[in-house]
């Protein structure tokens, strides 16, 4: 879950992922232009989407499940990996559990 943060409300407790929105600083006098990459939050009109964090998620997600469809690998600890070095010794642990 994640925190929902809005100026003048109450932080709200929210299930899932925080939605890739980012917001620009308080201080800068231009308006920020939409492109493909960048457009306007509908949830929230101070914030901008960033609809390829959205793919990306949606296709790493089925990724992840169609690695471990059979569930042959168990619960693989991703979010255990903190730097690219340590990915294949995961891989080796979730190798050496299945078999």
């Amino acid at each position: 879950g994640y925190w929902h943060i809005q100026e003048g409300e109450e932080p709200e407790r929210r299930t899932g992922r925080r939605p890739p929105v980012v917001f620009p600083p308080r201080n800068q006098n231009q308006e920020w232009v939409e492109t493909p990459l960048l457009r306007r939050s509908k949830d929230d009109p101070a914030g901008y989407e960033l609809p390829l964090v959205s793919l990306i998620r949606e296709r790493v997600e089925a990724w992840r499940a169609a690695v471990n469809a059979d569930g042959a690998y168990g619960a693989w600890p991703y979010a255990l990996a903190k730097r690219p070095t340590e990915v294949p010794g995961l891989i080796g642990e979730a190798a050496g559990a299945r078999g």
